[in-house]
């Protein structure tokens, strides 16, 4: 994976050359069809009022590596503006062929210029903002012509961020002049700093936003990434802000909605529902051991299913013992690999147990197992699940229903 340092490198290189685009496009025109920088001297003396080949000469003089003559290069831009001053192009090139001299004041005057010609598009309003950044480091300036740009442009967001990030501007700033302009930057910021997997800066954050600014989606899966990077004390605090207190399971349950009477959240530390061909999963109200609803699977017949439809992520103490159990109710559950819980370590060994399998046709009956945490463990997973069976009459039929899951810790 390519490390924080490098990606700014990147993006420092990408910005440059986005900042130069302007100036490598039309130079690429003046040598199209073999015209040599003769042939456009010749084409400036017998057509003088084109402003074009001015600015053509003055490209040359430039960005040429080996005889680069900025005074000349300025005083060709300058001719091209006397032909015509509502060239943008011209005005963007001048600005960089003076900061490059050491004026300042030109530049300045010069990229305002090019910003009052083509801020009605997105590419001008950027380069000006990154003209700011790179070549003056005036980051303050720049910042307010990046909030510009997505508050006319929302989409251009990540580009923003890209820059901003990776050059290591600070969430507060980030917050204050760009994120603020728009509800759903909230969100997305904290989506994009969770695909670069900086989960230090996304933490920081966090901690600076009110939670309720993010949609619930976006909190599921900055948990998601949290629980996969072990962060587990930072992943219960976020997972905190996704559930709301009435959804909350009594303190001595430890697994989130054991009785199904809230949504599904498939993500972080609720169930995770997974389907299969042949499988039909989802709460129900036909049948409840207790409350309104229960979890109801259903097989087909047609198929040897080996699923994990249920799974949830705990967070324990390592060394503990704890207690699972669940009820579960079944209807005409065929073959001999029925439905039964499991629990295994997340990221650690040691710890693979069951419960009892259950098949065939049965009232609410109980599915229990008791089990110590091995040390150095601190998650595990609670999974409802049907194995796939190597018997001959492996195909499974029937339905069942699971209904206050419990995970307790042994006192």
């Amino acid at each position: 994976m390519m490390t924080k340092k490098g990606l700014f490198a990147g993006v420092l290189i990408l910005s440059i050359i986005c900042s130069l685009w302007l100036a490598i496009a039309t130079l690429s025109d003046v040598f199209k069809e073999g015209r040599a920088p003769e042939e456009v001297a010749t084409a400036a003396k017998l057509n003088p009022l084109n402003a074009t080949n001015y600015y053509y000469l003055g490209l040359i003089k430039h960005y040429d590596r080996e005889n680069m003559d900025l005074g000349n290069a300025v005083q060709l831009y300058k001719e091209a503006l006397l032909k015509n001053p509502l060239y943008p192009n011209v005005w963007y090139d001048l600005a960089h062929a003076y900061i490059q001299r050491g004026d300042k004041d030109g530049a300045f005057s010069s990229i305002e210029n090019y910003y009052r010609l083509s801020h009605y598009k997105p590419e001008g309003i950027w380069n000006t903002a990154l003209f700011y950044y790179i070549q003056t480091n005036k980051i303050d300036t720049s910042l307010q012509y990046l909030k510009r740009l997505v508050s006319i442009y929302p989409d251009e967001i990540n580009r923003v961020f890209n820059l901003l990030v990776l050059s290591d501007v600070g969430n507060e700033d980030i917050l204050s002049n760009i994120i603020s302009v728009n509800k759903r930057f909230y969100s997305e910021y904290l989506r994009y700093l969770v695909r670069l997997n900086d989960l230090e800066r996304a933490m920081d954050y966090w901690n600076l936003v009110d939670p309720d600014s993010f949609d619930r989606k976006t909190k599921i899966r900055f948990c998601n990434s949290l629980l996969f990077s072990e962060r587990y004390n930072n992943a219960l605090s976020v997972w905190k802000e996704v559930v709301s207190n009435s959804e909350m399971t009594p303190s001595d349950n430890l697994l989130y909605n054991g009785g199904f009477e809230a949504p599904l959240v498939n993500g972080c530390l609720g169930w995770i529902a997974h389907k299969k061909e042949g499988v039909l999963i989802g709460r129900s109200r036909r049948n409840q051991y207790e409350g309104d609803l229960s979890f109801e699977i259903s097989f087909d017949g047609r198929h040897n299913t080996d699923i994990f439809a249920l799974r949830q992520f705990v967070l324990v103490e390592p060394g503990s013992r704890y207690n699972l159990s669940a009820m579960i109710k079944t209807d005409n559950i065929t073959t001999t690999n029925g439905l039964f819980l499991q629990v295994y370590g997340f990221r650690c060994d040691g710890l693979n147990v069951r419960t009892r399998t259950v098949r065939g046709t049965n009232d609410w009956t109980e599915m229990h197992r008791t089990f110590e945490v091995p040390s150095g463990c601190s998650a595990i997973v609670v999974a409802l699940r049907r194995a796939k069976s190597h018997k001959f009459n492996n195909k499974i039929k029937g339905t069942a229903w699971v209904d206050s899951v419990r995970l307790t810790k042994v006192k």
